[in-house]
């Protein structure tokens, strides 16, 4: 691989290349390991290491200024290395994957970040339908939402890509993870709430996973790249990050993996029916009286298509 001087990859002074090993080198490996998945392919030997691009961006969100215990703090929040791990040709993405680079991601505890940091989680979780959908599924993304705690003011920056379109492209029909989700709710009554046992969350909805109306405040919804911004108590950074892309059609899948896939929360009934073809909760037809005394249930039924 050449790289001559001046290009975007091999950038010349006074460039700015601080969010490189997140930025242009992750879409570099990327869109070069979406081609190499493609030759993979076309390999009877080889075939079964194609794959789906894994967790096609980093959200980088860096925090700091005083901590809970008045000394000076700064730290980069690297939740968000749990993308969603690509499909290959024989097998389902995993959650939990690192990117290319790091493939087995190290992340700290909830509780490791707020016991040194002054943070107050509200949820680190996965969510349904933001996995790429394909016969084989990409892996689900995950988020996180937080607010300051013991102080009265974090700064913070933010640079990613994949918040307008996806970027965990799919591969042979297969279709891309979900694009990241970041935002940030100003003057919320999160604290009291809180303080009264109630959890203001949904956990439904990558587009949603807060209950806006239960927590108040004003939404600001933030770009790839955001400057300086500042929170206080009662302010709520939220944000979600890519899905792995899925690998071949989704109408290939076989039913009994989408209905187990609902079964799991990993789909909702909605995407299975509108991504898969697949409807649920159709009555069985009663068995015959030879082989059973009855009984009923459910099975998963395909969609015909015009």
């Amino acid at each position: 691989m050449v790289a001559p001087e001046g290009l975007i990859v091999n950038a010349r002074r006074p460039a700015a290349t601080g969010a490189a090993t997140i930025g242009q080198a992750w879409t570099v490996l990327s869109a070069t390991s979406h081609a190499i998945g493609k030759l993979l392919a076309f390999s009877d030997e080889l075939r079964h290491h194609s794959f789906a691009i894994t967790h096609g961006t980093f959200a980088a969100l860096f925090t700091g200024d005083r901590n809970q215990h008045g000394e000076g703090y700064g730290n980069q929040l690297i939740d968000a290395q749990i993308g969603g791990g690509g499909a290959s040709a024989d097998a389902d993405g995993i959650d939990q994957a690192g990117g290319i680079p790091a493939p087995k991601p190290h992340i700290a505890n909830v509780e490791s970040n707020e016991l040194h940091g002054p943070f107050l989680f509200l949820y680190r979780a996965f969510f349904p339908d933001t996995g790429g959908d394909g016969t084989f599924r990409g892996g689900r993304a995950a988020g996180t939402a937080w607010t300051p705690y013991g102080v009265e003011r974090l700064r913070n920056a933010l640079t990613t890509h994949g918040v307008q379109v996806p970027v965990s492209y799919g591969q042979f029909g297969g279709w891309p993870g979900a694009c990241n989700r970041q935002l940030v709710v100003r003057g919320t009554d999160v604290l009291e709430l809180y303080e009264a046992g109630e959890q203001p969350l949904t956990l439904e909805s990558v587009l949603e996973p807060l209950d806006l109306e239960a927590l108040g405040g004003d939404v600001d919804v933030l770009q790839a790249k955001v400057d300086e911004f500042v929170i206080g108590p009662g302010d709520v950074v939220q944000y979600t990050w890519q899905g792995g892309g899925g690998y071949g059609d989704p109408l290939g899948r076989d039913p009994d993996r989408v209905a187990a896939d609902v079964q799991a929360a990993k789909l909702s009934e909605r995407r299975a029916r509108d991504a898969y073809g697949v409807v649920l909760g159709i009555p069985r037809p009663p068995r015959s009286s030879a082989r059973s005394s009855g009984g009923s249930g459910s099975r998963p039924r395909r969609l015909r298509l015009a």
